[in-house]
């Protein structure tokens, strides 16, 4: 759930219907918690995170049922706008996301696709939700992304976790440039 500008809530969860295939469920509130308006979608989405866009319509990203990462743009009434899966063969998923100065969108999540398996994972997405760069960041370890936002200076800020050889975890900050370079 989400504030709105309009000081409603935007809402992301599931719904279970054995009648329909859908499965993702969006609400919008006013103020009061009265539906402004419903929709579900015939996409499964296992976790869904989800803003307000600066154009007044939303971004969704969650974990499909697949399990790789799903990214869906929805205009202000929440019809799509467009609709993307990102990952490989293995476990992929995001956990955070946000929307950049330029208009695209900056996500952070795991990959066991890509890099050493088990890495932390930026994929820095256009306004249209095409890639713009990917990059993995770890060690032979699992790493795990779980924050991420945009610096002043274009770049952004990282938070995660870092699994050493006893099996520990330490947090894990790091400093990317704008093209995802450390």
């Amino acid at each position: 759930i989400q504030e709105t500008v309009d000081g409603g809530y935007i809402v992301a969860g599931q719904a279970f219907y054995p009648e329909e295939a859908s499965c993702l469920w969006i609400l919008k509130l006013d103020s009061s918690g009265n539906i402004t308006w419903q929709k579900a979608y015939d996409v499964c989405v296992l976790e869904a995170v989800i803003h307000q866009t600066v154009d007044g319509g939303y971004i969704l990203a969650g974990q499909s049922n697949d399990e790789d990462f799903l990214g869906i743009k929805l205009d202000s009434s929440g019809n799509p706008s467009w609709q993307y899966v990102y990952g490989g063969s293995d476990y992929d998923y995001f956990k955070a996301m946000e929307q950049t100065v330029d208009g695209g969108y900056i996500l952070v999540g795991t990959t066991y696709s890509f890099g050493n398996g088990g890495d932390l994972w930026v994929i820095k997405l256009d306004s249209a939700g095409s890639v713009n760069w990917q990059k993995t960041y770890g060690g032979i370890y699992t790493d795990n992304g779980y924050s991420i936002q945009q610096t002043t200076d274009g770049g952004y800020i990282v938070a995660g976790t870092t699994q050493l050889g006893d099996g520990t975890r330490d947090a894990w900050i790091l400093k990317l440039n704008s093209d995802g370079s450390i």
